[in-house]
């Protein structure tokens, strides 16, 4: 995914605040929000990564949301972030997830890599198709600017700061990701039906996940892998 410069990664480091628990967690039990792990500012990759390691199981949300995280909470050992366009589309993701199964899990090393291949195409579609609403086709073919196009996209506050969700359920027979966006959203199932090279994300994911389940135009896939 390209990446472009955060202002948070152009500030002094001593100017950037430290992690604190939410305080958005009103009404939930006193376990949920001793869980719930709010940013002060938008968080970095190594945020991420230094909060999953140091809990069992990490809430985390971006503090530029307006929602919170009401209705997205995870049972123990299990992770959930909730994150806007821009944070999600500047950190690294796939690192993130990746040290989750790796310290988190105890799947094999082989769908650890299914998993990691798969939501990469997800996260990466619901970003670009539909948070930010990019014009695939037409911009693939006709721009030879894409990220100068998703970088104007990325200044459109509305498309910024819609919300990211990803979600990871796990039990001894399976491994669920949950990809949760905010934009338009797109046919699923009509897009399978057309899986040709222009579309070679979705023949991954199909070629990984033991289940593809979408809900509400798309906005919500689930992918299932047996363990």
């Amino acid at each position: 995914m390209a990446v472009i410069p955060s202002e948070k990664a152009q500030k002094n480091p001593d100017q950037v605040q430290s992690l604190k628990l939410s305080k958005k967690t009103s009404g939930k039990s006193s376990d949920v929000a001793s869980r719930a792990i709010l940013f002060t500012t938008s968080p970095t990759t190594q945020d991420l990564i230094d909060a999953i390691h140091n809990g069992n199981t990490v809430l985390i949300e971006d503090s530029t949301l307006k929602h919170g995280l009401n209705g997205f909470e995870a049972p123990p050992g299990e992770l959930a972030l909730s994150l806007t366009t821009l944070t999600a589309y500047i950190i690294d993701i796939i690192a993130v997830i990746d040290h989750f199964l790796l310290h988190r899990t105890f799947l094999h090393p082989v769908l650890c890599e299914q998993i990691l291949t798969s939501t990469h195409e997800v996260v990466t579609n619901a970003i670009l198709w539909s948070n930010l609403e990019v014009d695939c086709l037409n911009n693939r073919q006709k721009s030879l600017n894409f990220c100068d196009l998703i970088k104007e996209r990325l200044k459109n506050k509305l498309l910024a700061r819609r919300l990211l969700k990803i979600n990871f359920h796990l039990n001894a027979e399976w491994a669920d990701v949950v990809i949760i966006s905010s934009g338009k959203g797109f046919d699923w199932h009509h897009a399978v039906s057309k899986i040709s090279s222009d579309v070679q994300g979705l023949a991954i994911i199909h070629s990984f996940a033991d289940e593809v389940m979408a809900e509400k135009n798309g906005k919500i896939l689930r992918l299932r892998f047996y363990t």
